[in-house]
């Protein structure tokens, strides 16, 4: 594993974690909320890309039915188990007590387009254009063991295509089921990483050109965060169908794991490293532990902003430590196999 995307994942985790305790707290006057956690959450769909390219595609696994079954497991051995715990315990909680313990589900129509990853509330928003993109994969897959021209010409029409329709978010409701579908406004993020990943092996920089000093791009972020651009700028941007914002999102990428040395203090290191491992439970847990900061946060937002993140990772950390790990160990244990079973 490329140790750095650890770092960069919980770089992507607390920008969100950040941004939503400063609209909800009012920190730094609420300038970095409004919209900037979502540079957290293209950097989370661009690394999505990156390494199912580099562990798929770059890794030669041949397309077939076994590695394609391993595949689904090790995704959904990922992603679902705390969301699925979250979803029930969010509305079975709502049932009990009226209050929103955690996530505001109130009935079984919310609950069902949550289960069937129709629609998400509050961060539950990313969960369903990230499977979509890992059954989307498959295609690209099967174009890249045939014949790797096909799937960039796939990839490439792909791209294209979401453009021309304006990277759309369609919603509405299927009977009494509410729909959110945002694949199609995410697509480019996705589709850029598994380019990037394509890259990796193939396109090393060498020692003499990589250095530390293109860390200095990750002012980039803070740059785009809507309030924040649109101060400098005099406009505001288009988040997800801007193209612009891709651009400078992928140069940071770029710099951050192609061109800043592999053992560099800032990109290796322990902490970065402990973060990234958590930064699933830190972002699907952060907002449950803000709602018993906000009111405290309003009246001393820099004060309790430590806490708040001490909490959280505390929270984070213990939620890895018995629900995230296990279970995705139990479920690559249980139903992945070999050629040799």
């Amino acid at each position: 594993m490329i140790q750095s995307l650890n770092t960069l994942r919980a770089l992507a985790a607390f920008i969100v974690v950040i941004t939503h305790y400063s609209k909800s707290t009012g920190l730094f006057n609420g300038f970095v909320g409004r919209g900037s956690g979502q540079m957290g959450v293209m950097l989370f769909f661009m690394i999505s890309g990156f390494l199912m390219a580099y562990l798929y595609l770059e890794e030669n696994k041949p397309f077939a039915w076994l590695n394609v079954k391993n595949y689904l497991i090790s995704r959904a051995s990922r992603v679902l188990p705390l969301y699925l715990i979250l979803v029930l315990c969010s509305f079975i909680s709502k049932q009990i007590n009226d209050s929103v313990v955690l996530y505001n589900i109130p009935d079984t129509s919310s609950l069902l387009s949550h289960l069937l990853l129709l629609n998400g509330v509050s961060v539950f928003w990313t969960i369903p254009p990230e499977i979509h993109f890992y059954i989307f994969f498959i295609i690209l897959w099967l174009f890249y063991s045939t014949k790797k021209v096909m799937m960039l010409l796939v990839l490439i029409t792909s791209f294209i295509f979401a453009s021309y329709l304006g990277f759309p978010r369609y919603s509405g409701n299927l009977g009494a089921l509410h729909y959110d579908f945002f694949f199609l406004r995410s697509l480019p993020y996705f589709l850029t990483g598994v380019l990037l990943g394509l890259l990796y092996r193939r396109f090393q920089f060498s020692k003499d050109i990589q250095n530390g000093a293109y860390l200095i791009t990750l002012i980039i972020l803070p740059l785009l965060f809507p309030d924040v651009f649109e101060f400098i700028f005099g406009y505001r941007h288009g988040l997800w169908q801007d193209i612009h914002v891709l651009v400078m999102i992928t140069i940071v990428f770029v710099c951050f794991v192609f061109l800043t040395p592999k053992n560099h203090w800032f990109v290796s290191n322990p902490i970065g490293n402990f973060l990234g491992k958590i930064s699933y439970s830190v972002y699907l847990l952060h907002m449950p532990v803000l709602k018993h900061f906000k009111e405290l946060g309003k009246n001393n937002p820099e004060l309790y902003l430590f806490f708040f993140i001490i909490c959280t990772i505390l929270i984070a950390y213990l939620s890895y430590l018995f629900i995230e790990k296990p279970s995705r160990d139990f479920l690559n244990k249980k139903y992945k196999k070999s050629k040799n079973n």
